[in-house]
């Protein structure tokens, strides 16, 4: 059996990692009745890996997805490896453990159990800068937990995360007012989007989500037009409430660059008028502002009620947006 972890790597290593992928390649079809060969690595990176030659996927047979722990799962870790080390675990402590679990699980590359590891390694250390005599050493107080914040300023990612100790009203109302754009655009045009659930939290990437998932399908020319407008909702939204977006719409404007592209450069798609990725950018923001603007009232009423910590699944807020709008 060959085990290579982090397999991606060889993306980025210019001529070396071709050759290294060219003999890998022979080597899979050579040895393809006596070895097994396995290339393990982060999600999204392992994609990229596995578009960089077409011979690679067509001679791997199987492909596994291992989902991120839970948070109560990554507690449950804790927890044991906290035993093990012969530590005891006081009222208050699990609450706030879990709070940086929350918070931190959305990162890319989270690192699960090593991210527990290297919790358990903080939390010691702060203990022992604590009271370092105490002959009761072996209990972890509330205390001895460090604070996201500080997380924060050790973080080795390269990746700006939000502070929830910095998180303004003002904020989480722009956030609001930005994930309604995207849910009632969907709502409206009732795309190849099936809208799970909308909500607000205080996270490590965003305060805000808006959970969906794709009919398997293709898409037509004017859905397509229409998710182009779905991901500038959001930007457009925040231009009706508040007169300007802020950079946090950067991932939703690229997508419907990436869509906009792909319509005329790759489908072939295009509209008299309508022939320049800037032109359908132009008229999906046309069209997301204008949506925005007929469910204002809607958007405030639905806002306040995601700022007082409710979440809506698909059905719920298909039928708040009905209350509304009636």
């Amino acid at each position: 059996m060959l085990f290579i972890d982090e397999a991606y790597s060889l993306v980025d290593a210019e001529e070396t990692g071709k050759e290294v992928i060219e003999a890998l390649i022979t080597a899979m079809v050579d040895h393809k009745e006596d070895t097994i060969f396995i290339f393990a690595g982060y999600y999204d990176e392992m994609r990229k890996f596995l578009e960089i030659n077409p011979g690679i996927p067509s001679r791997i047979g199987y492909t596994f997805v291992f989902e991120d722990y839970k948070t109560d799962e990554l507690l449950r870790i804790f927890h044991d490896q906290m035993d093990e080390a012969g530590f005891t675990i006081s009222e208050g402590v699990d609450a706030k453990v879990k709070g940086i679990f929350e918070y931190f699980r959305e990162m890319p590359q989270f690192g699960n159990g090593r991210f527990v590891e290297q919790l358990i390694s903080r939390i010691i250390s702060k203990r022992a800068e604590r009271d370092y005599n105490n002959t009761d050493y072996s209990r972890i107080d509330e205390c001895d937990i460090p604070e996201i914040s500080d997380l924060i300023d050790t973080n080795s990612s390269g990746l700006r995360l939000h502070d929830p100790q910095k998180i303004t009203d003002e904020s989480r109302l722009r956030t609001a007012y930005h994930e309604l754009g995207h849910a009632i655009a969907i709502y409206e045009f009732k795309p190849t989007l099936d809208m799970e659930k909308i909500s607000i939290c205080d996270g490590a990437m965003s305060l805000g989500r808006v959970s969906f998932k794709r009919l398997g399908r293709n898409r037509t020319e004017e859905e397509l037009q229409n998710e182009i407008a779905i991901n500038l909702a959001g930007r457009c939204a925040e231009r009706v409430f508040f007169g300007n977006c802020d950079e946090g719409c950067v991932s939703d404007y690229e997508s419907a660059v990436e869509i906009s592209k792909n319509m005329i450069e790759k489908y072939g798609m295009c509209d008299i008028g309508l022939t320049k990725p800037e032109d359908l950018l132009r008229e999906a923001d046309r069209q997301a502002t204008k949506v925005i603007q007929k469910y204002q009232t809607c958007i405030e009423k639905i806002a306040e009620e995601l700022i007082k910590g409710k979440e809506f699944s698909g059905e719920e807020f298909a039928e708040y947006v009905k209350k509304y709008s009636d």
